[in-house]
């Protein structure tokens, strides 16, 4: 029986070309560098200009010095620079890095500089950077890459019920006031008009107008004499054929108020979060994510009030409802 081997041979139909290596060709520390420098061009202010990987002589060296990122402007009449540094490493960035970087700002006389790190910055690092006017950051970016970010911001969630209220009517009509036996049954049934004998809607229409419109900041308790309706209103007389008796409507509302405290995810967010100062520049543009109240009920934590919050929400929900 014949036998044949073949070691190491390719078939003739399948190119060469087809069994590259498929793995991106930029570095990651070079996709890393750019991406700092992507969400700086969305922070920077108008009129400044960001560049990544620019060459800047050395004042010192008079050498040209790399600067991973560069943002200039002008502030008035001051021409600004400013550098930031990106490190894509491992672990968190140590003390002679941050020196190192340190010399090359002062080498290109940078009026501010930062560096901005994948894993963060060591304790001693933050404390020597903040000695030394130099910010620290980590990214916040939501985005499908390496450094993608999960992101969520601290919210409440105000449930504010109307449990019950009553109606108050104040006439000056002269002679007697009367109400239809189905006005006195269904007060919300009653139509108000205007002085012209317009229809302005039902007492009914016009509570939920102005309790679902969101317009009645309440707190919990009984709250009287709200005026729900452009007073003076007119109302017909049950009795006496054509009579409009004028009135001033008022309403006593009961609210009860009830507190859940949660995260809100962030479907879409990008910018820089400052490691010392814990303060967070985030683009304008971020987007929330789709939150069912259902959930709130049944996973957010429920306050007796608002003082019991140990951390200050940045998101403030309110939910009307009405029995």
């Amino acid at each position: 029986m014949r036998r044949a081997w073949y070691i190491g041979l390719l078939p003739l139909s399948v190119p060469y070309t087809a069994m590259a290596n498929t793995q991106p060709t930029t570095p990651k520390w070079k996709r890393f560098e750019q991406l700092v420098a992507d969400i700086q061009k969305d922070l920077a202010p108008e009129g400044f200009v960001v560049t990544p990987n620019d060459k800047i002589l050395g004042q010192d060296t008079e050498t040209m010095r790399q600067i991973d990122v560069s943002i200039r402007g002008n502030i008035g009449q001051f021409e600004m620079l400013m550098i930031l540094e990106a490190k894509d490493y491992n672990v968190p960035v140590d003390v002679p890095t941050l020196e190192a970087f340190m010399g090359l700002a002062k080498d290109v006389r940078a009026q501010k500089a930062g560096m901005v790190s994948a894993r963060g910055f060591s304790k001693a690092t933050k404390t020597a950077a903040a000695k030394s006017a130099i910010d620290l950051y980590t990214i916040i970016d939501t985005d499908d890459h390496e450094w993608k970010k999960t992101l969520s911001l601290p919210a409440v969630c105000d449930v504010t019920e109307l449990l019950a209220y009553q109606v108050q009517f104040e006439t000056w009509s002269p002679g007697p006031f009367s109400l239809s036996a189905e006005a006195l049954m269904n007060p919300r049934a009653v139509v108000l008009h205007d002085q012209n004998r317009q229809r302005l809607g039902t007492i009914d229409e016009f509570l939920h107008k102005s309790w679902w419109s969101g317009d009645l900041e309440l707190e919990e308790g009984s709250h009287d004499g709200i005026e729900i309706v452009p007073n003076p209103v007119f109302i017909k007389d049950a009795e006496i054929y054509g009579r409009m008796n004028p009135c001033k409507l008022t309403v006593t509302m009961h609210v009860k108020k009830t507190y859940y405290h949660g995260e809100v995810p962030l479907k879409k967010a990008r910018g820089l979060h400052n490691a010392i100062t814990g303060r967070a520049n985030i683009v304008v543009n971020m987007t929330m994510d789709d939150i069912e109240f259902d959930r709130i009920e049944d996973e957010w934590q429920r306050l007796e009030d608002l003082n019991s919050l140990a951390v200050e929400p940045i998101i403030y929900m309110r939910v009307l409802g009405m029995r």
